[in-house]
């Protein structure tokens, strides 16, 4: 392991490290090599651990020897609770990757709280070997099937993983030369769990029956992978950019890339949006591209999200959020209020002048605007948008879909329907958090106008 430490550099010496431990085997002996590095390096240690609600009384012993083991190491604990049930229940996600999210949420927060830099996770050679398998029964291409690396970024969390070059079986052996003690998860047993079928079944088969050594063949062939996908990276992110609209994806550039190129973007772009690694499977991103080819995707990403085609762009929407029904087209009295879903308003007042208010966006409040005052038989509405609806706005030569000016703005989907508009006719006069019409713009400085407030 002090060669992984040296060699991978993980960290820098004087470094605030986060230990994340369970009380197993591998997070325990993780914790007592990394106490004998600092006592020769600049190191300086905080336990980390995270009580799961899971297993009853068991995980309660869990964090009480983790304690304890800080306790008698000399070392700082900072133990959490997370309702993973609860979490997997709630957002749709599989116990497992609840329990994930909550440990890195956990670890995120921790690492704030006390200025460590990075946490150290007790990954070993063996888990690494079980996931390149999990990866390949699933169907991973290059990006998928690296392993898992000695270092990586989750968003903000930096985890470095001092054990990945080191076998289970050498672990225990290190622990059982010092008589050093561990806790036993049950769940790790276990054979409804694919990982552990992987685990205790399949690696084992391999193992003696076709290659001795697995694990580590495994692990070299990890790295080898990474070190490919290294070199795709610089083109996947050129394509990437070439392809990007905002937070989108613009469907002519996907179907212009080669087959495998688009696969690797659509793969890094669902990463960012927060879809899991779990779900982008071979056949998963098949199916969107095959999708995208026949121009209208609407695919399910996560329990609480959904790829859709806007406007001709690729975009992820929430599909558990309500939207809110928005009231109907109502007359705006000039001086006067219009009640907007019960919670903001829109008002107008006689004014003179041009407004210039500070830059918004879309759908912010409060805003304000000034514009001309209605002529005979012109009356202001205020209406939420419908299909097909243009806008004109000063500043732009003809007019644009609102629908792609929503887009171009991010407006998300499920928001639009919950933005007043103010209208005449059948023409967009006001979208607030945006420019008023050309139609519409006040004539100069000292005319008569009518001054807009959306708050």
């Amino acid at each position: 392991m002090f060669e992984t430490i040296r060699e991978r550099a993980l960290w820098d010496d004087g470094a605030r490290l986060l230990a994340g431990v369970s009380g197993g085997a591998d997070s325990v002996a993780m914790l007592h090599v990394l106490c004998h590095w600092a006592r020769r390096r600049p190191l300086r240690l905080i336990v980390a651990h995270l009580h799961h609600g899971i297993r009853g009384r068991q995980a309660d012993r869990d964090a009480e020897f983790v304690q304890l083991l800080a306790w008698s190491l000399g070392l700082p604990c900072v133990v959490g609770f997370a309702d993973v049930p609860a979490r997997a229940k709630k957002s749709g996600e599989s116990v497992e990757m609840a329990a994930r999210a909550a440990r890195h949420a956990f670890f995120r927060q921790v690492c704030a709280e006390t200025g460590a830099t990075a946490v150290a996770l007790a990954h070993t050679a063996d888990d690494s070997a079980e996931t390149v398998l999990l990866r390949l029964l699933r169907g991973g291409g290059v990006q998928s099937l690296g392993g898992i690396p000695p270092a990586s970024d989750v968003g903000r969390l930096r985890i470095v993983r001092p054990l990945i070059d080191v076998t289970r079986e050498s672990v225990e052996m290190f622990l059982q030369s010092h008589a050093l003690r561990w806790q036993e998860d049950r769940t790790n047993r276990d054979r409804s769990i694919l990982r552990n079928r992987v685990r205790h079944e399949l690696l084992p088969l391999l193992e003696s029956r076709y290659q001795p050594g697995i694990k580590r063949v495994l692990a070299r062939t990890a790295e080898r992978i990474r070190e490919d996908a290294a070199l795709l990276e610089p083109i996947i992110q050129r394509a990437e950019r070439r392809a990007a609209v905002g937070s989108h994806l613009d469907l002519g550039a996907l179907r212009a890339l080669p087959p495998a190129l688009c696969r690797h973007v659509l793969a890094r772009w669902l990463r960012r949006q927060g879809v899991p690694d779990a779900r982008l499977d071979a056949d998963y991103l098949a199916l969107v591209q095959n999708a995208i080819v026949a121009g209208r995707v609407r695919v399910q990403a996560a329990p609480d999200r959904r790829i859709e085609t806007e406007g001709g762009r690729l975009t992820v929407v929430s599909s558990s959020h309500r939207v809110r029904r928005a009231p109907a087209p109502r007359t705006l009295p000039i001086p006067g209020k219009v009640d907007w879903g019960g919670e903001r308003m829109i008002s107008a007042r006689f004014d003179r002048g041009i407004l210039r208010p500070p830059r918004a966006r879309i759908g912010d409040a409060p805003v304000e605007a000034a514009i001309r005052r209605p002529r005979a038989g012109e009356r202001l509405m205020v209406r939420p948008a419908w299909p097909g609806a243009r806008f004109a706005p000063i500043g732009l030569e003809g007019s644009v879909k609102l629908q792609d000016l929503f887009v171009d703005q991010r407006v998300p989907r499920e928001r639009r329907a919950e933005i007043p508009l103010v209208t005449c006719g059948d023409e967009v006069v006001w979208v607030p958090g945006h420019r008023i019409a050309r139609a519409w713009a006040v004539a100069s400085e000292t005319a008569p106008s009518v001054r807009l407030r959306f708050a």
